[in-house]
């Protein structure tokens, strides 16, 4: 059995799918889709706060950046975001689909 380490990606989704629910309906909020075979960095700054995130091939980061941020991709791109955006990381590189 292959054990995988715990990214602070993953330990918080339970909790912000909780939240989620909890509003009693759609929030929105950034969505990160990791579609590369490899792991992926993304540092999302909102608030004056960075927060670093490792996604894993086929990993998906959801419910942050509700009233904007900027997001730093491992090729070092940096995107100002609403938070509404649909992110999908394809060799390496972002890609931006903004929600209305």
């Amino acid at each position: 059995m292959v054990h995988r380490p715990v990214t602070l990606a993953r330990a918080a989704y339970p909790a912000v799918m909780i939240l989620c629910l909890a509003s009693g309906g759609p929030v929105q909020a950034l969505t990160v889709v990791n579609q590369d075979e490899r792991t992926n960095m993304v540092v999302i700054i909102a608030d004056g706060e960075e927060q670093a995130f490792e996604l894993e091939a086929g990993e998906t980061l959801v419910g942050f950046c509700r009233t904007g941020c900027s997001a730093i991709f491992g090729d070092g791109e940096e995107i100002s975001l609403h938070g509404s955006e649909h992110i999908t990381i394809k060799q390496h590189r972002p890609n931006v689909r903004r929600q209305p």
